[in-house]
């Protein structure tokens, strides 16, 4: 996890990059040979994490690796670590109750905006009938 975060980190601070400019970059720092950065790399495009795009334009077809679509734990992580955050799980913990305190209240606003939508059949409209299978 650790190449993985390094990898990531690089894409965060750099922007797209050219594949072998990342795996260059990432036998530096984690000692992996080629293969197995190639390896690491295919796991985060499986993920969803990073992206691989083929430069149309330029006839040698060179690859970029672009940034996808991270868990929130992990974008906050590594931005964590690229402003030099110390508490990071102090950090993770108000993002997590920031976020969950947007959910109750775009909850809120959604039932008081669409009340129709958001009624929930009573439990005593389904006394009496059949369980369906």
């Amino acid at each position: 996890m650790d190449t993985e975060k390094e990898l990531l980190s690089y894409l965060e601070k750099y922007g797209n990059t050219r594949e072998s400019d990342l795996i260059e970059f990432g036998t530096k720092v984690s000692g992996q040979n080629k293969i197995e950065l190639e390896e690491t790399l295919s796991k985060l495009v499986m993920k969803g994490w990073v992206k691989r795009i083929v430069h149309d334009r330029i006839d040698s077809n060179i690859t970029y690796i672009a940034k996808g679509g991270w868990p929130l734990e992990l974008a906050l992580r590594i931005e964590a670590d690229a402003m030099g955050v110390k508490d990071k799980e102090k950090l993770m913990a108000d993002a997590k109750r920031i976020l969950e305190e947007a959910e109750i209240a775009a909850e809120k606003r959604i039932r008081k905006k669409f009340p129709e939508v958001t009624k929930r059949p009573s439990t005593k409209s389904l006394k009496g009938k059949k369980k369906l299978r």
